[in-house]
């Protein structure tokens, strides 16, 4: 999965435009968790799968 992500990073992303790397790895995170849409979800995000389960969130 690792590399996965690194592949999106580089294809996706310019990473000069952040302040940090900190920075930019909140923000991706941030991405990921609550608005990318997972095909394994039904192309919900996790957070939005996480909700629908019935579950609070903890991330």
């Amino acid at each position: 999965m690792n590399g996965w992500i690194k592949a999106q990073i580089k294809a996706d992303y310019r990473i000069n435009d952040y302040d940090s790397v900190e920075e930019f790895i909140n923000q991706y995170i941030k991405y990921y968790n609550y608005e990318r849409p997972m095909y394994k979800l039904n192309y919900k995000s996790p957070a939005e799968f996480t909700l629908s389960q019935g579950f609070h969130l903890s991330f």
